[in-house]
């Protein structure tokens, strides 16, 4: 094998340190053993980059994969930033997370290390769209947040994004402090992280649940123009296997759109995406079925979202 020092020396240590879990080390002892010089280059050759909004890779250990250490790495930067950016004030974040592989454990993960640092955390018992995180930092005054995504990216993918205590995503000066900070750490050892138990126990984890929900509707009806005459209106919907099902179904419910239809194989959320290549929502394609459905019911509007539920692509009837 022909590896470069640099990325031999990594991967023997993602291979063989404590620090890392069993099922880890073995991960990474297999390809040094298998001699996979492609996979060892491509998991080693630079560290996951942080950028503006957070971070977003392929799924598995090592430097440029995303994994509860990088998770680990990340907040312990943003609990840095925020503790700069906030002296001498209790500080608190909202996590949300959505439908991908790895979600629920790495939004834990996040909730871990903020308990460690003394941060309050409240984080939702179950995957919950961007939006409602936007909702939770600002209801319940959080200095930040993080909603565990990838957005639109293929299934192999998951990411992390920070937002900042206006319910937005974190902006300058903030962003480009929280990435030096980030940049600085050079190892895993020296981590702080709590177990998820513990912090829940401790008070310092919170998980909220119909609390944040029924406060996000109640505001959502205050923003409906009307409610009468939409009985009639035909929606098809698909949330692309991701977090909207029941929160949109919900709010246009809500604002009075009675007859919403689910697209059946893609109303349950899975983070391999099995009906579609990308679940991107502004790609004719991701919503096939969805207009098939539109088609046959004959609807008035087609929508589709992705899996976090920040982005959303419409199709409307145009005579026939």
């Amino acid at each position: 094998m022909n590896l470069e020092k640099d990325i031999q020396q990594r991967a023997t240590y993602w291979a063989t340190a404590k620090v890392f879990d069993e099922q880890t080390n073995a991960e990474i002892a297999n390809l040094l053993e298998l001699q996979d010089e492609s996979e060892l280059t491509d998991r080693f050759y630079r560290d996951l980059e942080f950028g503006t909004g957070g971070l977003r890779g392929i799924i598995g250990a090592g430097t440029s994969r995303m994994n509860v250490y990088n998770i680990r790495k990340a907040t312990t930067a943003f609990a840095q930033q925020l503790k700069e950016s906030n002296p001498n004030k209790p500080l608190k974040i909202g996590i949300t997370y959505d439908s991908r592989n790895f979600s629920k454990e790495f939004a834990q993960t996040v909730a871990e290390v903020m308990a460690a640092n003394q941060i309050t955390t409240l984080i939702t018992k179950e995957l919950r769209p961007v939006p409602m995180l936007s909702f939770l930092v600002r209801k319940y005054d959080c200095q930040g947040g993080v909603c565990i995504t990838a957005s639109h990216n293929p299934p192999n993918y998951n990411g992390y994004k920070v937002y900042w205590n206006t319910g937005g995503q974190i902006t300058p000066p903030y962003d480009q402090a929280l990435i030096e900070k980030y940049r600085r750490i050079s190892g895993y050892e020296d981590l702080p992280t709590m177990d998820y138990q513990d912090g829940l126990a401790s008070g310092l984890i919170k998980e909220l649940g119909d609390e944040l929900d029924n406060a996000y509707f109640e505001r959502l009806d205050q923003l409906s123009l009307k409610k009468e005459g939409r009985e009639d209106f035909k929606i098809a919907f698909t949330p692309l296997h991701g977090t909207a099902g029941i929160p949109v179904k919900t709010a246009l419910n809500r604002f009075g759109f009675k007859d919403v239809h689910i697209v059946p194989e893609q109303e349950k959320p899975d983070g391999n995406f099995p009906t579609v290549r990308f679940p991107n929502p502004e790609e004719p394609d991701a919503l096939k079925l969805a207009v098939e459905l539109g088609d046959k019911i004959k609807a008035d509007l087609v929508l589709g979202t992705d899996p976090d539920c920040d982005r959303v692509g419409i199709v409307y009837r145009d005579g026939d």
